[in-house]
């Protein structure tokens, strides 16, 4: 059993518009439902948490009327996926974070109307303490909801105090450079959420963070060096978040890594598809080297315990 907590969908009938927004082909698995379960057969996942794929950027293309319209009919037909395939989909709906009221207004709906469990919010939103302030009325609904939030490369269209774009950085977005920005800036965001007192008044609220928490397991590694912490067990424990793997690679080392920065029962599976491949996922885990015990956790066991507190 594998549940897969970074996988992505675009409902067909707004493929057409998607692909012209963003000029650029997508990959049939997308939208191809069918293709999508022969992939999750193949590659043995049992359950995708489905959301919108922010770093396509309509948080900051869009304008807020538009892009709440956009997001509503997305979420309506994440809905009817959910309601036709409960075994196999769960749902994170797409939020305008442009506003954050209004993402706390789509947030509520869609999860009354669409069967939901949370939402996928830009990790723009969550550079700095001061630009997370920006959205408590959307963790004061989350919270009343008992959501869970999804932290995903994106930008948020809303101009955020304290923080500088590095803009050098976007003039050669399909290589090293944009891997080196955006993970630069789920780390930031990661940061904000784990050491800051944020997140501190929402315990109702689950939150996690893609791509582990980009540069995150570095910084957490060089910060408890230096604090000279215990060497058994993880160096720097996440206490508030949730990571989840990301793209999978050769030899499970990215997994390792993880796991003994950050301890295991924090770390969720996630794949990118369709951006990436059908490997199996139990594959790199077992090259990883880790125990059982903890390739179980990430697989499914931290889901499984995250799901059933929806």
């Amino acid at each position: 059993m594998i549940i897969d907590w970074h996988s992505h969908w675009i409902p067909p009938a707004l493929l057409a518009r998607v692909a012209g927004l963003r000029q650029q082909e997508l990959a049939p698995e997308f939208s191809d439902l069918e293709a999508r379960l022969r992939h999750m057969d193949e590659a043995g996942v049992t359950r995708q948490v489905i959301s919108w794929p922010t770093t396509f950027g309509f948080d900051a293309l869009l304008p807020l009327a538009e892009l709440t319209a956009f997001y509503r009919q997305f979420n309506d037909r994440l809905g009817e996926l959910l309601a036709r395939h409960p075994d196999r989909f769960s749902g994170l709906a797409a939020v305008p974070a442009l506003d954050p009221e209004a993402a706390a207004a789509e947030l509520t709906r869609a999860q009354a109307a669409c069967g939901t469990i949370g939402a996928v919010i830009p990790a723009d939103a969550f550079l700095t303490e001061k630009g997370a302030e920006l959205y408590r009325p959307l963790l004061a609904q989350a919270q009343a909801l008992r959501s869970h939030l999804y932290v995903h490369p994106g930008p948020t269209g809303l101009k955020v105090p304290a923080h500088v774009p590095i803009e050098f950085l976007r003039t050669d977005r399909g290589s090293a450079r944009w891997l080196l920005e955006s993970g630069t800036r789920l780390g930031a965001a990661a940061l904000t959420l784990e050491t800051s007192p944020f997140l501190g008044g929402y315990p109702g609220v689950t939150v996690h963070v893609s791509m582990l928490g980009g540069h995150l397991p570095w910084i957490a590694e060089t910060l408890a060096l230096r604090e000279k912490a215990a060497p058994a067990g993880p160096l720097w424990p996440l206490r508030k978040i949730y990571v989840d793997t990301g793209i999978l690679k050769p030899g499970g080392l990215a997994i390792a890594h993880a796991v003994a920065v950050f301890g295991a029962d924090r770390i969720l599976f996630g794949s990118d598809f369709p951006q990436f491949g059908t490997r199996r996922p139990g594959d790199a885990f077992l090259e990883s080297g880790l125990p059982l015990e903890n390739r179980e956790q990430i697989l499914f066991r931290n889901g499984e315990t995250l799901l059933a507190a929806r």
